[in-house]
């Protein structure tokens, strides 16, 4: 058995303490804000550094549990800007002490250059190395801007629809001159409901949502990011997006009129066929009637014949006292009846022949 001496002892007390002792404060503006921790360091510590168009950045500090350090130039904020193996440490240019802010000008920004950040008071100097960055690792565009949509269509059972949503990039990025590249990530839900749906990330300054249900309000909104880096910036104001019943009936007018006048063409080109084609369908409908085959008999001297057979008859019924009558349907009767006796008449002759 070992036995215990009194630096074994210390020893082991200076471990206890070490497991014990704060550990340094890594600073917050280095991780994403949605997975930054609600506990705060106990020393003066930086709380954030962003950049919005990657020409200027601002970092915000707190004095932790240091109430002493709270006032206003109690702590003073001193940056390192590593662009050549000289570099000192300089003070910040410029204070806002009512929101512990220091702010770096376009004249103190540097991009692909890296800087580091500390925290002295009378007494102490307060740095860790996580507090160095680049400018653009910082970066968090301002939201976009001029949110609307449009609607595409709707489905053909009328209870859903899909929409266009579209949006103009920050004007601080001046994405236009091609300054900072940007990528956006749009995210909609039902309104009042907290389940927030998002879509995939691309560049894009449009993007189409579907199946979104009829009669229910839907909110939208936008933040985006520079290309190649992990840090999204703030959500964009939200537009809100409702379609109503009524439109579904409006939205059949269309395809109404398109189906009368698919309709009305498609007859036309029947009504063209048929009369390009009306000597064949007369054969088809009226096929002519074939010549009399009896020998001897000159068919057109027959008809001549027969015909002034039927027309000499006409006189026995003009004579008919019914002929004297006004009546308009005693008259039609009457040309009738001479029809049938020119018929029957033909018909005698012809068995006579």
């Amino acid at each position: 058995m070992a036995v215990s001496s009194p630096s074994s002892h210390l020893l082991i007390l200076l471990l206890i303490s070490c497991l014990d002792w704060p550990s340094t404060p890594a600073s917050a503006f280095l991780l994403d804000r949605d997975h930054m921790t609600t506990s705060a360091p106990n020393e003066p510590h930086f709380t954030d550094c962003v950049s919005r168009e990657q020409e200027t950045f601002r970092c915000w500090w707190s004095p932790g549990t240091f109430q002493n350090l709270s006032s206003p130039g109690a702590l003073r904020v001193f940056y390192l800007k590593k662009d050549s193996p000289t570099s000192e440490w300089k003070e910040c240019p410029h204070y806002n002490y009512s929101n512990r802010e220091c702010f770096f000008d376009v004249n103190h920004t540097s991009v692909w250059i890296a800087y580091c950040m500390q925290l002295r008071s009378q007494n102490a100097t307060f740095f860790n190395e996580d507090d160095c960055f680049t400018v653009e690792n910082i970066v968090r565009p301002d939201p976009p801007v001029s949110l609307n949509w449009t609607l595409l269509n709707l489905s053909p059972s009328g209870l859903s629809y899909d929409v266009m949503v579209n949006w103009e990039p920050p004007p601080s990025a001046d994405v236009a001159a091609g300054w900072m590249r940007i990528e956006y990530k749009i995210e909609y839900r039902e309104r009042n409901t907290t389940n927030w749906k998002s879509l995939a990330i691309q560049p894009h300054t449009q993007q189409a949502i579907y199946g979104l249900h009829i009669g229910k309000d839907y909110e939208v909104h936008i933040r985006c990011r520079m290309q190649a880096f992990n840090k999204f910036g703030e959500f964009s104001d939200s537009i809100f997006i409702h379609v109503n019943d009524i439109l579904s009936g409006e939205s059949m007018f269309p395809l109404t009129v398109v189906l009368v006048f698919g309709i009305v063409g498609i007859l036309i080109l029947i009504l063209l066929i048929v009369i390009s084609q009306q000597h064949r369908f007369v054969m088809i409908l009226l096929p002519p009637i074939p010549a009399p085959k009896i020998k001897g008999i000159d068919p057109e001297l027959l008809k001549v014949h027969l015909f002034l057979l039927c027309y000499s008859a006409w006189p026995f019924f003009y004579m008919n006292k019914i002929i004297d009558s006004s009546d308009i349907l005693a008259r039609l009767f009457v040309a009738f009846l001479s029809q049938i006796y020119c018929f029957c008449f033909l018909c005698r002759q012809e068995k006579k022949l």
